[in-house]
């Protein structure tokens, strides 16, 4: 991208009010760094518009055009041309050749030509002269490119038939792509023939705008804007795909009857996505007690009592209640209960005080001396007691064991009929365990038989659970696996987008800067062409109101608004043939002429066909400006060019071509400013009618005109030719006398040294020499002269033809 482009988009990106995130997009784009680090994208350092004068760039002139076995051409003929600005005609009638001069220039420049594109391939196979054998040859002279004056040579040897087998190159062996002129071939190119006049606008708009959008160098935006669609387009693909893809997924989670499927809709199934939840709800582990996965889960690990643990409490049982059985049979059972009666009454004594006791009648009283023989008795008789006791408290326990095999209903089971799975006989099975009988034999039996019931009727629950969890989780698992790339995806998806539209704010913002700068750049080419048209259209109802390029989307082309008497209308539809060429041509100078192309020069083929008088002769005007900053070739074979050229005194070289015989080709000179000069002043000087005060100063002008017309000319020739640029040979010439001029043509100076040695170097050619310079100088002024208008013009004659001679070009 170019430094002025460049910082033009930057200042632009400064005052946007983008985000962050925006600016490095463009920046990214603009400066070819990826999208994807769009973060580390900089600017150039280079990127500060330079301040190069575009007046100052050195352009390209031609210094004549030899052919030879080409088109209408046979022998070699070389067509000689002033390289810098000025007006150059070449006229003669049709087939004369002249034509074939400007299709060689072409074929020459751009190894085609427009006489046959898009024709059959007829049109190129009569490209070599028909009298001519040997080899075909097309020679361009160049002054600009170097140092000095080189050729652009195209050659085909002998024999060879195929138009494209031949290549230019210079004379140095360079070719054209060395001097990097593809480009500018197409962006600025200086030729038009009479098939792209008339076909101008006959092709695509989109053509016409490319053609000039391409010389206004915002196509390095263009493409920025392009990789940025390129990268909205690519990165807005996923979520429409995620999308689509969520119809179905929505379709296969609605017709399972997984609770989960349910958790994934309602995360899913909405505008807003939840993904984390979606996630969540397929996983394997979900432990939600209300899930038909955790009552299935939960009724293949019910805990309930073993068998083995009932036989060996029931053991236990069996044991205490025969151990305490034997127990209370014997003594022990006897001392223990004797022991507590007496406990008893002397809790009675401790609590009333002495008493008769209650239970013998025989009147003995229970007091203190009784109570300290009974405590002594009682504790002998717990001690024997003491087995009892302990069978009492292995009894306890062996209860407890069994209660603890015996433990409540479980919700598990009461909710199994949730998940499809028949748990009546375990239900059944556990409601009998928890029926036990209070007796410990029968107790010990009942836990025996009812745990062996119930652990036979949970195995045939828990095989029935897992086969139900089993076919659950095949019927789930190819969807959970759906909706987890499905997660995934949109995730993907979802970041996609915001780059999407992170690129689209980009991609609109740089498309309208990219708009913006076109507009600005178009702006004088825009002006160009109205004025160009303003002339061209003399005597035409048809005005041009605007010219604009118009861009939207991929459909662009270049509008031009007219109003025919005030009312608008399409140009193309209401312009005849020869406004239609003057359009054309308005629209090409422009773009040929800009200061940014290296072409100094522009060749028109046959630009007056369909013009009437009238707009020949704003043609006319229309050259003569271009040729004061270029040099402007026409080949015409009307002659009302030339005419207009002559009656408005336009300054211009005009050669006449002749074809004689077998394809021979003669050029004369019929009009060249420094022989029309001569012209003049011999045609004043001999008018007797004026006074002679009044014919003295204008044959004085018109001797100075041809003396500087012919200096500047040889001065230009040979500054163009060393690489000075147009606008510094225009600098130096501006302003300087006809006594400087002849120095510089002579001594290539004009310091004090050189014009002191002017006029001696004239009177050494010839005394009168001297006097035409001094009567040319102050003739003009005064009116006064030392040689009277026959001998001046005379000497006059002599001095130009010696001068042609000394001061070499």
């Amino acid at each position: 991208m170019e430094p002025q482009l460049a910082a033009a988009v930057r200042q632009r990106l400064a005052d946007a009010g983008l985000d962050e995130a925006t600016v490095q997009l463009v920046t990214a784009a603009c400066t070819g760094t990826p999208l994807d680090r769009s973060a580390d994208a900089t600017w150039p350092d280079d990127s500060e518009p330079d301040q190069r004068d575009d007046g100052d760039v050195a352009g390209v002139f031609l210094a004549g055009i030899a052919v030879e076995g080409f088109r209408g051409i046979g022998p070699r003929r070389e067509l000689p041309l002033t390289p810098g600005p000025g007006l150059t005609l070449v006229v003669g009638r049709n087939g004369s050749g002249k034509s074939s001069f400007a299709e060689a220039l072409e074929m020459c420049l751009t190894g085609t030509s427009s006489r046959w594109a898009g024709r059959p391939k007829a049109w190129q196979e009569t490209w070599r002269n028909l009298h001519h054998d040997g080899d075909a040859a097309i020679t361009t002279r160049l002054v600009g490119v170097g140092d000095a004056p080189c050729d652009l040579i195209h050659r085909w040897p002998d024999g060879e038939n195929d138009v494209t087998a031949g290549h230019s190159e210079l004379d140095d062996g360079r070719r054209l792509r060395d001097l990097g002129w593809a480009a500018a071939l197409n962006q600025f190119r200086p030729l038009l023939s009479f098939n792209e006049l008339g076909g101008m606008f006959d092709g695509r708009p989109a053509d016409l705008y490319d053609a000039i959008a391409a010389i206004l160098g915002v196509d390095p935006l263009r493409g920025a804007v392009e990789v940025l669609r390129q990268s909205r387009l690519a990165d807005s693909k996923p979520i429409k795909a995620v999308t689509d893809a969520r119809k179905e997924l929505i379709s296969q989670l609605r017709a399972s009857h997984d609770d989960r499927a349910d958790d994934v809709l309602t995360a899913i199934d909405g505008k807003d996505w939840d993904l984390p939840a979606a996630l969540a709800a397929v996983q394997e582990d979900t432990t939600a007690p209300t899930s038909d996965l955790s009552r299935l889960r939960a009724l293949i690990g019910i805990d309930a009592p073993h068998p083995s643990d009932a036989a060996q409490v029931a053991e236990q049982l069996r044991d205490a209640a025969a151990a305490h059985a034997a127990a209370a049979a014997t003594d022990a059972g006897r001392a223990d209960r004797i022991a507590q009666l007496l406990r008893q009454a002397i809790a009675c004594v401790d609590h009333d005080g002495p008493t008769p006791c209650p239970l013998c009648g025989s009147g003995t009283v229970l007091d203190d001396d009784w109570r300290s023989t009974a405590e002594a008795e009682a504790e002998r008789l717990a001690d024997q007691a003491r087995v009892v006791r302990d069978a009492e408290a292995a009894m306890s326990v062996a209860r407890q064991q069994a209660r603890r095999l015996m433990p409540s209903l479980p919700a598990t089971l009461e909710d199994a009929s949730l998940v499809g799975v028949n748990a009546v006989e375990a239900l059944a099975a556990w409601q009998r365990l928890l029926d036990a009988p209070e007796d410990p034999g029968a107790l010990a039996r009942h836990l025996v038989d009812a745990v062996d019931a119930l652990d036979e009727q949970l195995r045939e629950l828990r095989a029935a659970a897992s086969r139900e969890l089993d076919r659950r989780q095949d019927d789930w698992r190819p969807l959970a696996v759906a909706v987890t790339r499905w997660v995934e995806d949109a995730r993907e998806a979802r970041l996609a987008e915001a780059r999407a539209i992170q690129a689209q704010t980009a991609e609109k913002w740089l498309a309208a800067c990219a708009t913006e700068i076109e507009a600005e750049r178009f702006a004088p080419i825009r002006e160009a062409v109205r004025s160009y048209w303003e002339r061209l259209r003399l005597e035409s109802n048809v005005s041009l109101e605007d010219v604009s390029l118009y861009r939207a989307g991929q459909r662009r082309s270049l509008e031009l608004d007219v109003t025919v008497d005030e009312t608008g209308a399409n140009a193309l539809g209401v312009m005849s043939q020869g406004e239609l060429h003057s359009l054309a041509l308005a629209v090409f100078l422009p773009r040929a002429t800009l200061d940014e192309s290296p072409f100094r020069f522009v060749v028109l083929d046959d630009p007056v066909q369909a013009m009437d008088p009238a707009r020949v002769e704003g043609l006319a005007t229309v050259l003569a400006e271009v040729a004061k900053t270029r040099q402007v070739v026409v080949m015409t074979h009307d002659t009302r060019l030339p005419d207009a050229v002559r009656q408005l005194q336009i300054p211009a070289t005009v050669w006449e071509v002749h074809r004689r015989p077998r394809s021979e080709i003669d050029l004369r000179t019929v009009d060249d400013p420094v022989d029309r000069y001569l012209d003049d002043a011999r045609a004043v000087a001999r008018t007797e009618e004026l006074p002679a005060p009044v014919r003295a100063k204008l044959v004085a002008q018109m001797g100075r005109g041809a003396l500087e017309a012919l200096t500047v000319d040889r001065i230009r020739r040979r500054w163009l030719g060393r690489g000075i640029p147009h606008s510094e040979v225009e600098r130096r010439l501006d302003g300087k006398r006809v006594h400087d001029l002849i120095a510089l043509a002579l001594f290539d100076s004009d310091d004090r040294d050189a014009t002191t040695k002017v006029t001696p170097t004239l009177a050494g050619w010839f005394d009168g020499y001297a006097d035409v310079l001094k009567d040319c100088k102050r003739g003009t002024h005064v009116g006064e002269r030392v040689i009277e208008d026959a001998v001046f013009v005379r000497h006059l004659d002599g001095l130009v033809k010696k001068l042609r001679q000394e001061a070499p070009a």
